[in-house]
């Protein structure tokens, strides 16, 4: 069966070769989907980083702005009165979101109804001073952030005569910057570059740090890795429904950080389709090769079925034969013949080892003959019919008439030859 196999193993190899381009220009073509949805989804990300960072620079640029105004206010009055400033401060405050101010002079002294703090070694106040806006993290004693300070120099006739202080807690610089205009995209948050909250969004009062909200170290580590050492980017968690992408880009203010956690869902491109179509695509194969290999099996069985009846056929031909049938087979150097030979010389020939002597069998004087006609059979033509001569056991020749198939392959070479020899007394 296996040489029946070999038969069709071009045809084998062809369709394989076929199956294997096929499953190749899928996975090829899978892989290059896969690279542009991948890009896509890049692209998709930047973009949400970019747009909602400058929106976040906006609000708090605005913040800033909101105080120089009231720092501008104080600094065309004449005089300084605490009734007035505090009643229009305190007006101000709901609107401008503080819960704290201080007026704080040239020598670093606050407002004495204020406590006439010194503010000489803050270095907010110093920056402020100098000309310097300052929108800075409040730190407690236990180093808890538990608001924001604003520090904004008062000017009088282009000279900072004093600083305006003010002070916020978390939740009022969440409400008035407004976070929640900015979180279409997903939940926003204004982080130090440690992971430290600065805004709080709703249910957050007792969250200090964004691992908290992710519940994940390992993420945690790697977003605030990828803070320290790169402006904006995104890392994903979590997988499945719950795969979330954590993007994150550096604010113009201080070292603040925007974090904004966007659900996978709406920036994934769904490869459902190239799944199922890779679902089809490989049942398509299998069915092709299933029906491909009971073809070719059902093929090798039918044409092992027909070659065994071919030989009981030839079985039963040269069994009962007058004549005398060899089978030679070149590859093997193996010989196939009937008893009519035994019964006409005598002897049985070798069944190997005949390619050294062929003519060990032909009559001294034929010999010669016998080779060249062969060798013309076996280089030039498929059949020849001759006479010689081929000694019986006691050495006496006995005339016979040849005639001799040679069964080649596409490139000529002989196969076998197949012959018919039958005792004669008269010359050709």
């Amino acid at each position: 069966m296996l040489k029946n196999i070999k038969q069709y193993a071009i045809t084998i190899l062809i369709i394989f070769v076929i199956l294997i381009i096929n499953v190749m220009a899928y996975f090829q073509y899978s892989s290059n989907i896969g690279e542009q949805l991948k890009n896509q989804t890049n692209m998709h990300l930047q973009a949400i980083i970019d747009e909602t960072v400058e929106c976040l620079n906006i609000k708090m640029e605005e913040r800033l702005e909101t105080y120089k105004a009231l720092a501008t206010f104080i600094g065309t009055l004449d005089q300084v009165e605490p009734a007035i400033i505090e009643k229009a401060l305190s007006n101000q405050s709901d609107m401008a979101g503080y819960r704290e101010y201080d007026i704080v002079d040239s020598n670093g002294v606050g407002l004495v109804n204020k406590g006439s703090k010194d503010y000489n070694q803050d270095a907010n106040y110093g920056k402020a001073l100098g000309g310097k806006s300052v929108m800075e993290e409040m730190v407690d004693e236990y180093g808890s952030i538990k608001g924001i300070n604003y520090y904004l120099p008062i000017v009088k006739n282009e000279k900072v005569v004093g600083v305006f202080v003010a002070a916020s807690t978390l939740e009022q610089f969440t409400t008035y910057m407004d976070i929640s205009e900015i979180s279409q995209y997903g939940n926003v948050f204004i982080v130090k570059q440690d992971g430290t909250l600065l805004s709080r969004g709703y249910g957050l009062d007792e969250v200090d740090n964004i691992e908290m909200i992710l519940g994940n170290d390992k993420s945690t580590s790697k977003l605030v890795n990828s803070m320290q050492s790169r402006k904006s980017g995104y890392i994903a968690y979590n997988s499945g429904d719950a795969k979330r992408y954590l993007c994150y880009a550096k604010t113009d203010f201080n070292k603040w950080y925007m974090i904004s956690i966007v659900p996978a869902s709406s920036i994934d491109v769904s490869n459902e389709d190239i799944t199922n179509e890779g679902v089809v695509f490989f049942f398509e194969i299998a069915v092709l090769t299933v029906v491909l290999m009971i073809y070719l099996i059902r093929m090798v069985v039918n044409e092992s079925k027909g070659n065994q009846l071919n030989k009981k056929r030839y079985y039963i031909v040269s069994k009962y034969s007058d004549s005398i049938v060899i089978d030679y087979s070149e590859e093997k150097d193996t010989m196939y013949c009937n008893e009519k030979w035994k019964e006409i010389f005598g002897y049985e020939p070798d069944k190997d080892n005949l390619r050294q002597d062929i003519t060990r069998y032909i009559a001294d004087g034929d010999k010669e003959r016998y080779s060249q006609i062969v060798d013309v059979l076996v280089k030039e033509k498929e059949f020849v019919k001759f006479q010689a001569a081929i000694k019986d056991v006691n050495g006496t020749p006995v005339s016979c008439i040849f005639k001799l198939f040679a069964l080649k392959n596409r490139r000529g070479k002989v196969l076998k030859i197949l012959g018919v020899i039958e005792p004669c007394s008269q010359n050709l």
